[in-house]
């Protein structure tokens, strides 16, 4: 061991695996269930997190570093059969749920959220009681997501001429950095 040195790794991990998300497809106050077609709604959400703390004390100063990193892996799928159903009927779309009536049939919304993470701040500071204090630092982070949803149709090719109701992707990268310090 070196005097003065602390090193702290952590790691968390946890996984979730339904048949469904904790919703209940009913008129408010009923508890009334209409279901027109059954559309399988799995969900999991998978989430791991990594940190390593590193500090070292000397009798000037001290120098931290703390790193991590976390990622989250959240497929979904959700019926929408009556979602679309009912707001395509406003705009002169068929009026029944079922493809064998002329409908679109079954139709989902498949969700796919990979996420992840990585920031890091190292910090140098002085010590003891002696003026002036000071505190230098560099702070990082680089954070990725991309909402991506796909809304497909068991017959919406034979009435719209593609399956694919709606599509959605939405890339969100963010990186940030900073510089700071402080003299008292």
């Amino acid at each position: 061991p070196i005097e003065g040195l602390s090193i702290t790794p952590s790691f968390f991990y946890q996984k979730l695996a339904a048949g469904g998300l904790p919703y209940i497809d009913s008129d408010p106050g009923t508890d009334a269930h209409y279901q027109p077609v059954d559309v399988a709604e799995n969900y999991k959400d998978e989430f791991k997190l990594g940190a390593l703390n590193i500090k070292y004390t000397t009798p000037v100063l001290e120098v931290s570093s703390t790193t991590s990193y976390w990622s989250r892996n959240e497929p979904l799928n959700q019926d929408t059969t009556e979602s679309w159903t009912v707001g395509l009927v406003g705009s002169g779309g068929p009026s029944t749920y079922t493809a064998a009536q002329g409908g679109i049939g079954a139709s989902s919304a498949i969700e796919y959220n990979p996420t992840h993470q990585t920031t890091e701040e190292l910090r140098v500071t002085s010590v003891g009681d002696a003026n002036p204090k000071w505190l230098i630092g560099y702070f990082y982070e680089d954070f990725h997501s991309a909402w991506n949803i796909y809304f497909p149709s068991q017959n919406g090719a034979a009435i719209y001429g593609s399956n694919n109701l709606f599509s959605y992707f939405s890339p969100m990268p963010i990186y940030q950095q900073s510089v700071f310090g402080e003299l008292t």
